[in-house]
């Protein structure tokens, strides 16, 4: 493998020991405060030397295997780390946090192909899980700047026409160094996205119908010509042959503009629709309601990865009936219709759990069945 010419972002590099200490849902504060402070205080020697001596009482404790697996990256022992948080990714494979720290670890490797597999492992098990969207995103496009380089090493020709796009891949970077670095200045907890809002998609077109009310003046210049042929009368022919064609472009402008505010009106009828059932979801999924908030999914929803429908319903229900508290909050909501019968939304989801709390765009795919829109797909981003 190639070597890399800049180093990973130390945005990504810090998640290890930051963003983790404080957005697992399965953290148990309570039992390990001294050793979180002694972690935030950057003292991994002594975090592992207390984590010692609880773990001899406690050794299959998985919120302090966890705390070790940090303590050791911490510490620069990127090889316990590997081995701790492998070990959790097998005893709890539903659990999104210990694969994103094995993808860090594995990134500050130069190992990005297993850092990738992990991030992705990381989602199939959350897909709201916003950081491993946001570090697969990194890896993404530092292999990218990979293939780049390896292109400008396979043939020198070809430098001028691919710098520039190198150079965009390492602005990105600096992007993502910089809004983290605002992120910690503004006082915001670790892990906090900024996303920036994609351009909407136009609207379909309403003004299908000019092309009819313009069609009169074609015909037009065919009436006249014959007219013109006759000596006996060149000007009257022209006046019989506009005199419909007037009457035909005026009845047609009224004919246009019903057309346009139907179009219109079944269109925010469209997204009101939508809407309403996306508004009712998140409601759904804030009360814990399994049965409404299973049921605005499509018979013909595929859940994200190799699961079936049964294991992820499974896994959805013990993440959501288990918290005693949960607030959705839905804004900035654009509806798209594709295509009769199938739309997309974005918005952005503000989530609220017991303590962990995210704040992520997300985007539906929804289709109409049996009356019901019902969604086919869903994603964090864009």
């Amino acid at each position: 493998m190639t070597t890399l010419s800049r180093p990973l972002p130390s945005f990504l590099r810090s998640l290890c020991a930051t963003v983790l200490l404080g957005t697992c849902s399965w953290y148990a504060q309570a039992n390990t405060t001294e050793v979180t402070e002694l972690l935030k205080a950057n003292e991994p020697v002594q975090a592992l030397t207390l984590l010692d001596q609880q773990l001899a009482k406690n050794p299959k404790d998985p919120q302090l295997r966890f705390l070790q697996g940090v303590a050791q990256a911490m510490a620069n022992k990127n090889k316990e780390a590997i081995a701790t948080f492998t070990q959790l990714t097998e005893e709890y494979p539903n659990l999104p946090e210990p694969y994103n720290n094995l993808a860090v670890l594995y990134a500050n490797q130069n190992q990005l192909d297993k850092s990738r597999e992990a991030l992705e492992r990381a989602i199939r098990t959350n897909p709201s899980y916003s950081t491993a969207h946001e570090n697969l995103g990194d890896i993404y496009a530092k292999l990218a700047a990979q293939a780049y380089n390896n292109a400008l090493q396979l043939n020198a020709s070809h430098a001028e026409s691919v710098q520039p796009k190198l150079a965009l891949i390492h602005d990105l970077f600096t992007t993502s160094r910089t809004i983290a670095l605002a992120q910690a200045a503004a006082g915001k907890p670790a892990g906090t996205q900024i996303v920036t809002a994609l351009p909407k998609t136009p609207a379909p077109s309403t003004t299908a119908a000019a092309p009819s009310a313009a069609q009169p003046k074609a015909q037009v210049q065919p009436a006249a010509t014959p007219a013109s042929a006759t000596p006996a009368a060149p000007a009257a022919a022209p006046t019989v042959a506009t005199a419909p064609a007037a009457a035909s472009q005026a009845g047609s402008a009224p004919a246009a503009a019903a057309s346009d505010s139907a179009t219109t009106t079944q269109t925010a009828q469209v997204d009101q629709d939508v809407q309403a059932a996306v508004q009712a979801w998140a409601k759904a999924w804030a009360a814990r309601d399994m049965a409404a908030y299973l049921g605005a999914y499509s018979p013909n929803f595929h859940p994200p990865g190799k699961q079936s429908r049964a294991a992820w319903e499974k896994e959805r229900r013990s993440r959501i009936v288990g918290k005693k508290h949960i607030d959705v909050q839905l804004s900035d909501l654009s509806v798209n219709v594709d295509e009769p019968g199938r739309a997309t939304v974005r918005f952005q989801q503000a989530y609220k759990a017991n303590d962990f709390q995210s704040n992520s765009r997300k985007t539906l795919v929804l289709e109409q069945h049996q009356g019901k829109w019902l969604i086919l797909r869903e994603a964090v981003g864009g």
